[in-house]
């Protein structure tokens, strides 16, 4: 059994180890992870290993971080919907056979964590562990930098988005309604405005704010070359 011991996961009896409760639930994310390659096996990877690298400056629970990152993009409303994401994660848990050993409180904060740390068009206030919010950082900051770039093209494009409407006006407030609704048209240069320009305001460690900083830059030299050469400057 694995409880909280110091502040700590710990086996107890040994009957589950920690790296085998992940990688039972690594095989499972790889197996359902294949919507789209902004919301990938791949991404789960990467935000995953930032999130444990964030984990150790904060002198947080890198087993706890690293299972809300494994469950964290599951039931997306945006590409996997489900009536209550919660208890979805819970049932998985289930099926899998690990909610017994992760024990039913630490089972219910992953739960949480990970149904809640979305953007939600800017709209999610629901409070999470310290962990979750690392797990939180490192799903922002995938999203943004060079390979929140490419994420975003490739997202609209798998959706048939324009990459850019002069005509479109940047809206202010998003409704949660109409940010997961997949069936939107708004603009891979939009969502630059309504999101992903703001991520960088919206973190809550130390440590991912200072990598913000630069990915934050990145995007935003992007934004220069692409408007110089849409009208025809370079």
């Amino acid at each position: 059994m694995v409880e909280r011991i110091g502040g700590r996961f710990c086996e107890k009896g040994g009957k589950v180890s920690e790296n085998q409760i992940a990688k039972i639930v690594e095989n499972r994310v790889r197996e359902i992870m294949t919507t789209d390659s902004a919301h990938d096996f791949w991404h789960v990877v990467r935000v995953r290993a930032l999130a444990k690298n964030i984990a150790k400056t904060e002198d947080a629970d890198e087993f706890l971080v690293d299972m809300i990152a494994l469950f964290h993009d599951v039931f997306d409303p945006k590409i996997n919907p489900v009536d209550n994401e919660e208890n979805a994660i819970l049932e998985m848990m289930n099926k899998l056979k690990i909610r017994e050993e992760l024990g039913e409180d630490f089972a219910k904060i992953i739960a949480h964590d990970a149904a809640n740390l979305g953007w939600r068009g800017g709209k999610n206030n629901k409070k999470l562990s310290k962990e979750g919010k690392i797990a939180q950082d490192s799903d922002r900051l995938d999203a943004i930098g060079a390979i929140g770039i490419a994420r975003v093209f490739a997202f609209s494009g798998s959706k048939n988005r324009e990459i850019y409407n002069p005509e479109e006006k940047i809206r202010e407030n998003v409704s949660v309604e109409e940010y997961i609704n997949p069936n939107r048209k708004d603009s891979s240069i939009q969502h630059f405005y309504e999101k992903l320009l703001k991520l960088k305001d919206t973190l809550n460690t130390g440590a991912a704010r200072e990598i913000a900083k630069n990915r934050h830059e990145f995007m935003l030299k992007y934004l220069d070359e692409f408007f110089a050469e849409w009208r025809g400057e370079k």
